[in-house]
């Protein structure tokens, strides 16, 4: 019984890093043999300290844990092409350690990784220091930005912490999310994404002083949904503004402090007039 599980399990994890190897330089491995098995007590208590239950793949840039096979293998090359993709966008450094995704199924696991998140978003998806959570489930349907716009936020937090201003860290999300996934799911799986966002009355809008000030997530769900799409305008203004081979230099000059992003714009971009309410009209 025991060597018929033992030979079954091997057989897929070879039938795992078959797809894989065709795919991208990820390796499926068993647990004592990842580089870096430093995870967060979240991620072990996901586990529940047996391991070897798990599936588990490792690149340079990526660490993914996955409660099922096919979990492993649907996620592992979208993350690891999402990861090369934001790095290029952003011209960011290179990674001193590798982002550390855990797949998620069950409901009650899940359960534990919103207790955790400080922000719980929209339920589906989580980043915390540097690692992701995402639940999904083998033949459900998936939200399929999800992953690129954790991706987004743990590829910052192991560059520049937690000194990134909170509209930059969302709007980045957002709007790199959206393009990376849109991206990724044209090139590799045929599907071509539409954007359809809620609309926005005008006088919904934060003010520009409260919205450059935030610090933390607005507790109404509606305030919230509204900072989460003023934040991708801004975004998608920068880059159409200043090119995409732009935004990385802008954002570590935001980062850098000592200057507004305005001032920015002004003083190191050249910019005679920033109108921020321009973001707001396409």
């Amino acid at each position: 019984m025991n060597q018929s599980r033992r030979m079954l399990g091997l057989g897929a994890v070879f039938a795992i890093a078959s797809v894989l190897a065709a795919q991208a330089a990820i390796d499926v491995v068993p647990w004592r043999q990842l580089s870096d098995r430093n995870v967060s007590p979240l991620g072990r208590r996901l586990m529940r300290g047996n391991t070897r239950a798990w599936f588990h793949a490792e690149s340079d840039h990526l660490i993914i844990h996955a409660a099922q096979e096919p979990l492993l293998s649907e996620s592992a090359h979208e993350a690891q092409w999402c990861l090369m993709e934001i790095g290029r966008w952003l011209d960011l450094p290179a990674l001193e350690k590798p982002v550390r995704v855990f797949v998620v199924k069950s409901s009650h696991d899940w359960a534990r990784v919103m207790q955790a998140a400080t922000h719980g978003g929209d339920g589906v998806a989580a980043h915390l220091a540097g690692e992701v959570f995402i639940r999904r489930v083998p033949d459900e349907e998936k939200r399929y930005v999800d992953l690129a716009h954790e991706l987004v936020h743990a590829r910052l937090y192991l560059a520049f912490g937690d000194r990134i201003p909170l509209w930059l860290d969302e709007g980045l999300a957002e709007y790199l999310g959206w393009r990376v996934a849109a991206a990724y799911y044209r090139q590799h799986r045929e599907l071509h994404l539409v954007q359809e966002p809620a609309p926005v009355d005008e006088a919904q809008w934060m003010t520009w002083e409260q919205f450059f000030e935030l610090r933390d997530y607005p507790d109404d769900p509606e305030r919230n949904r509204i900072f989460y799409r003023q934040s991708y305008q801004v975004i998608r203004f920068l880059v159409e503004r200043l090119g995409e081979e732009h935004l990385g230099p802008f954002v570590r000059q935001v980062i850098a402090g000592g200057q507004s992003a305005e001032q920015l714009l002004r003083d190191e971009w050249g910019w005679e007039t920033v109108d921020w309410d321009e973001a707001l009209t396409n």
